[in-house]
């Protein structure tokens, strides 16, 4: 008997494949019955397994089971594209998702996923994952899975962050900061062509050409409908909630937003979800944000074209246009942010815990200290599993990327109160100067500080020397599950390939810098842990290793402060500079870095 593991990732190779062909180059055999066969193939169910059925190594036998209704997936088609920004799109999603929990045993759950996946669009059938609760929470099923702890916040922060980055490259190549797209009336001089083809289908997605403007849209076969009007109403509905304090609920009540908490109703309000306090008057400014920047190209399905990049969260982030959108929606935040008051001493402070030494060295014998190396690295990705044409085995892309050479962070604190403590030490970087050279204020730094890591420590009474290597990031996942192998993580059974594919790459933790050195702030805070602690966890633990930018898995989110903290929250105009910030406090240091990009490109070992 195959274990739950083989069962499942077998199912998620080669999508639009049907499921009696084997799996795992052959040595994986779904039993399949004819009553699971669709109509195409139900007359030939005998000769189908004759013919593929006799060679596999792992035969996996299924139950007759009662057919599920599943006439509400027809929104999507076998082969249309997938959009979570769409309701109808989110609607199927949330009832596979509800079909796949409702199930009583892995038996069960097995010969129901067969079922299903030969029916419904691929990236839905295999959709029980990580990413599964926002598709629940936006679709509006209910259930223990989507009460992702501080959920409206981690989608503030994780966005936030994103744009913080993505401005700081632009800075680096001499570029300004992103402008918000705040007014929806105005065309966009950027054009964007794709020149890529969506796998479900083999149709191109639709270029957006320069100066373009938005439209009503009204693709009623789609179920998306939304003017321009409506996105106008819902941001000045956000914008008086923000200003008054309070959001109203849906049952009329006061729901209050000055508070540490705000932040996450908020995010629950922008994206939106289920959980917003009023759907019907806040309305879905994020998610239509994205429908109606996706189908510009025809907004009245005129030309029965399908969306844009935008439109599908695994391209959207290729359109410059996306940037633009997620300021906007990050300055909505910020508005909110402005409101509650700065941090006071005894919430920065740690007292008598002091960083006397801050340097970041890369692991190399003798390499000078805080100089960080960039490069361009050559590596191989195996699409064969994803795949549905070609033979089967593996069928390797070549790629080029950044990538940073290995450093660690080696900080001396000084614990005087003469009793062993626990910190939370908190590890940011931000830029120096903006496109010109010009030094940025600290008004404009404290939004581009980008978290690098987060992580407790246990400080005995006297010195104490932490060193803490960069692939350890509490934001970032390693290589093998940014490009994940389906195939072999059911044939390994290596934690390395588990699907906790949630994290930003670890190739991509450094900004490029340039080949003279781009010199960036590293700020490093201890923290206390007693302030800090939400409930113990192990960072080691599978899918605990990228905590600050998903939480944990059916767990609260680790850390009781303020994601972001200590820059989400404005300052006094006293503070002009970062080292303004850090003075007063011991327990905080900051060390310039340079990073220092070499144009050359090196393979993957």
């Amino acid at each position: 008997m195959a274990d739950i593991n083989t069962r499942f990732r077998g199912l998620l190779q080669r999508p639009y494949e049907p499921t009696f062909v084997p799996k795992n180059n052959g040595q994986l055999y779904y039993d399949v019955p004819d009553s699971y066969l669709t109509d195409h193939y139900r007359p030939f169910g005998a000769a189908l397994q004759n013919r593929f059925g006799t060679n596999a190594q792992t035969r996996i036998p299924l139950p007759n089971i009662t057919a599920p209704d599943l006439a509400y997936a027809d929104v999507v088609g076998r082969r249309g594209g997938f959009s979570v920004f769409q309701p109808s799109h989110q609607r199927v999603a949330g009832q596979l998702i509800e079909e796949f929990l409702n199930q009583p045993n892995p038996d069960a759950l097995t010969a129901i996923a067969v079922y299903i996946r030969d029916r419904v669009v691929g990236l839905l059938a295999g959709g029980y994952r990580r990413e599964s609760a926002p598709l629940a929470l936006a679709s509006g099923v209910s259930g223990p899975w989507t009460g992702s702890d501080r959920r409206g916040e981690l989608f503030y922060y994780m966005h936030q962050q994103t744009m913080a980055r993505y401005n700081i490259e632009r800075y680096a190549n001499s570029l300004p900061r992103v402008v918000p797209f705040r007014n929806l009336r105005e065309a966009i001089p950027e054009a964007y062509f794709p020149k890529i083809t969506r796998s479900s289908d083999g149709r191109s997605y639709p270029a957006r050409h320069p100066n373009e403007s938005l439209s009503d849209l009204k693709r009623v076969e789609d179920g998306v409908i939304v003017s321009i009007a409506d996105m106008e109403l819902w941001t000045s509905r956000i914008f008086e909630a923000i200003d008054n304090g309070y959001a109203q609920s849906s049952t009329d009540q006061r729901v209050p937003l000055d508070n540490d908490n705000g932040i996450d109703l908020l995010g629950n309000m922008v994206e939106a979800s289920s959980l917003s306090v009023n759907l019907q008057y806040y309305g879905d400014l994020h998610n239509n944000g994205h429908n109606i920047l996706a189908y510009i190209h025809d907004p009245n399905n005129a030309f029965l074209e399908s969306f844009g990049v935008v439109g599908d969260n695994t391209t959207a982030m290729r359109d410059p246009v996306f940037y633009r959108w997620h300021q906007h929606i990050d300055d909505i935040f910020v508005r909110h942010k402005q409101r509650l008051p700065a941090y006071t001493g005894q919430e920065l402070a740690f007292n008598d815990v002091a960083v006397d030494n801050f340097e970041i060295q890369l692991n190399k014998a003798n390499a000078p200290m805080n100089i960080l190396l960039t490069f361009w690295q050559r590596s191989q990705v195996n699409l064969g599993t994803g795949l549905d044409f070609g033979p089967e085995g593996n069928l390797f892309a070549t790629f080029t990327h950044i990538q940073h050479a290995p450093f660690s962070y080696r900080i001396r604190v000084n614990n005087r109160a003469g009793e062993t403590r626990r910190g939370t030490v908190r590890i940011f970087f931000g830029p120096k100067t903006n496109e010109l050279g010009q030094t940025l204020p600290f008004r404009e730094q404290r939004r581009l500080m980008v978290e690098l890591d987060k992580f407790t420590v246990t400080l005995n009474a006297g010195a104490n020397t932490i060193v803490r290597r960069s692939d350890q990031s509490s934001v970032t996942i390693p290589y093998e599950r940014t490009f994940r192998n389906v195939a072999a993580s059911s044939l390994t059974r290596n934690e390395a390939f588990q699907f906790c594919n949630c994290g930003w790459p670890n190739h991509m933790l450094l900004p490029k810098g340039s080949p003279d050195g781009l010199e960036y702030d590293f700020f490093v805070m201890v923290s206390d842990y007693t302030q800090d602690r939400v409930e113990d966890f192990d960072e080691n633990v599978n899918c605990n290793d990228a905590h600050s930018f998903c939480g944990l898995r059916d767990r609260r989110y680790p850390d009781a402060r303020s994601m972001g903290y200590p820059f989400d929250r404005f300052t006094p105009g006293t503070i002009g500079t970062l080292q303004d910030f850090t003075k007063p406090y011991v327990n905080m240091l900051v060390t310039p870095v340079k990073i220092r990009f070499t144009n050359t490109v090196i393979a993957r070992a």
